[in-house]
């Protein structure tokens, strides 16, 4: 823990009550970046990455968390006492804060992805649960998660492979599909 109640190294000292009360709270999930500053991930490039795997791990954990494998249990092991990790995007505790200051907290979160993603693209149960682009309909399965490489409908989640989306400007196929069954329906 970094914290210290004596001035050793030009930081300002806490007195021992802040520094008992700091210590108490160290890994709890308490603050809130959202109600602080809610334009936070905008503004601060690290904290957008931050969030940008945020939401990869979450996507992840959705996967591990409907297989059977045990994957998940194996997770939440990594997160060390973090499973806060998948629930919510704007927590973190006064550790994480201290991470992310550091420079360390990125390189945790990317190594939690990297055994997620292994998992779901080596898993029978996982990959089952993948997608075929709905434009190009090639054979690869596609996943939410794979930012770098797809790209997801706002309406109806359906994924794309984003150099097959920039081709379709019209937008979305599936939801172009929906409307016109709906409308069928509707003058049926």
């Amino acid at each position: 823990m970094a914290l210290e109640s004596q001035d050793c190294d030009g930081s300002r000292a806490i007195c021992r009550q802040d520094l008992k009360f700091l210590t108490q709270i160290w890994a709890q999930p308490l603050i809130n970046l959202q109600m602080v500053n809610a334009s936070l991930n905008e503004h601060v490039e690290r904290m957008h990455l931050i969030r940008r795997s945020w939401e990869q791990l979450k996507l992840l954990g959705d996967y591990l968390g409907l297989c059977r494998s045990g994957a998940l249990k194996e997770l939440s092991k990594r997160l060390n006492h973090r499973d806060y990790l998948l629930e919510s995007p704007h927590r973190f505790s006064v550790a994480d804060l201290q991470q992310i200051a550091d420079g360390v907290y990125e390189g945790f979160l990317k190594t939690l992805i990297e055994f997620a993603s292994q998992h779901v693209y080596h898993c029978d149960l996982c990959t089952q649960r993948g997608f075929i682009c709905q434009i190009c309909r090639h054979h690869d399965i596609i996943f939410p998660f794979e930012f770098d490489t797809t790209v997801r409908c706002a309406e109806c989640k359906t994924i794309f492979h984003q150099s097959c989306q920039a081709v379709v400007k019209k937008g979305c196929p599936r939801c172009a599909r929906r409307r016109k069954y709906q409308e069928q329906n509707v003058f049926a």
